[in-house]
């Protein structure tokens, strides 16, 4: 531990050691998901290319009203959400801030644009719940209650992340190692308990993520 605090025994669980349970757990998950895939694949067919008619189908289910207000939505919570999690990725040491400072100075990549795309997700979401806990439309989907608390999980980890950068924060440089072989550097020490709390909710939602329909962050990337 190179910090100029040490994390006590709640704090150095949830930061060092619950992040490897995580992992393990999701991998699981994700293994049982496929197994279950591979057992109803002989039901699945898929038409090769879509005619016209279902072209049609779609572009008509897509203009309608409802469906368009969530695209509004949707669309700048995942690029934000894509920001965000490229910017965790500096964390570990996969990328330098130096690299682009030729174009603005750090403390705009790490300040000014990181607050605003955390400000942009975190309202995003907050509409797109309301719009979705408003909606009488039948057509729509029933939403689960699954739906609703992978929701809330993103919330909250939006909420607390917003929390560690408006809090005031302590002198130094917090190291610690996330996972065997992995160090992370948070630069400028937030306060420990939003932290923990706000990794701690990251890696139950973490873990959910195979047993739910955010199962197509993954797939969605594969496919």
């Amino acid at each position: 531990m190179s910090s100029p605090i040490e994390l006590g025994p709640l704090h150095n669980f949830i930061l060092t050691v619950l992040p490897t349970v995580t992992i393990i757990i999701f991998l699981i998950g994700i293994f049982l998901r496929y197994r279950s895939w591979q057992r109803g694949l002989p039901q699945f067919r898929p038409p090769f290319m879509p005619t016209a008619k279902d072209l049609y189908a779609t572009a008509k289910h897509l203009a309608r009203k409802d469906i368009i207000s969530t695209w509004a939505l949707i669309w700048p919570l995942h690029i934000s959400f894509f920001f965000i999690f490229f910017g965790h990725l500096r964390s570990i040491g996969v990328w330098s801030v130096e690299w682009f400072t030729w174009i603005a100075p750090k403390e705009f990549w790490t300040k000014v644009l990181s607050n605003a795309v955390g400000m942009v997700f975190l309202i995003t979401i907050l509409l797109l719940f309301a719009v979705r806990s408003m909606s009488t439309d039948m057509q729509v989907p029933a939403t689960r209650f699954g739906d609703y608390l992978f929701i809330v999980f993103i919330i909250v980890i939006a909420i607390t992340g917003m929390a560690m950068r408006f809090l005031p924060h302590a002198h130094g440089e917090l190291t610690f190692q996330l996972i065997p072989g992995i160090k992370m550097v948070v630069e400028s020490i937030p306060q420990l308990d939003v932290l923990a709390f706000h990794t701690l909710v990251s890696e139950l939602f973490i873990m959910y993520i195979p047993f739910s329909r955010l199962m197509h962050l993954i797939t969605g990337l594969v496919t």
